[in-house]
């Protein structure tokens, strides 16, 4: 088995429960079809709550239309 090392805090993690993979995915958006899948990189269990804060709108504002 290979060592799981995190690709943002470059920590190792043992335990399998908190090893996650990033990846990419391309499909249809009317259609489960996948296209093509990336895995990107490894991803430990605190870096992905991490990644999920910094993506998350603070300000829960929703902008209505563009025009």
């Amino acid at each position: 088995m290979s060592t799981f090392v995190c690709a943002e805090c470059k920590r190792v993690v043992r335990n399998p429960y908190e090893q996650f993979l990033e990846r990419m995915e391309y499909r249809r958006v009317d259609a489960g079809e996948r296209r093509l899948v990336f895995a990107l990189r490894d991803v430990c269990r605190d870096c992905v709550d991490d990644i999920g804060n910094r993506r998350r709108n603070r300000s829960d504002v929703e902008q209505t239309s563009m025009f």
